[in-house]
């Protein structure tokens, strides 16, 4: 059973609320923390298959899920940039 966007590591937009009721950091600040936690799941797969290749893997399972997670996150910052640079095209092209 698929998980919802919200549950997964590093989806969704979860800001603490600062003072005055008002969240803190914005959009680029988000994406900048979403982009970490990709780059950080492509370090770890890295290590876990590099523990594969020198038979310090506890279990191949645990390497293929780390290796699956980082190439899901990296696919997935794929296509929001295309659709993001799509949609800036899109405005560009509106007539003022």
């Amino acid at each position: 059973m698929p998980l919802p966007a919200g549950q997964i590591e590093g989806v969704g937009l979860r800001e603490s609320p600062g003072a005055g009721g008002q969240t803190e950091g914005g959009f680029g600040q988000w994406l900048a923390r979403a982009l970490d936690n990709v780059n950080g799941l492509q370090v770890g797969a890295d290590r876990a298959a590099e523990r594969l290749a020198t038979g310090q893997a506890e279990s191949l399972h645990e390497t293929v899920l780390a290796l699956e997670r980082a190439s899901l996150a990296l696919e997935l910052t794929v296509q929001v940039t295309k659709k993001a640079v799509e949609a800036c095209q899109e405005i560009q092209r509106l007539q003022v």
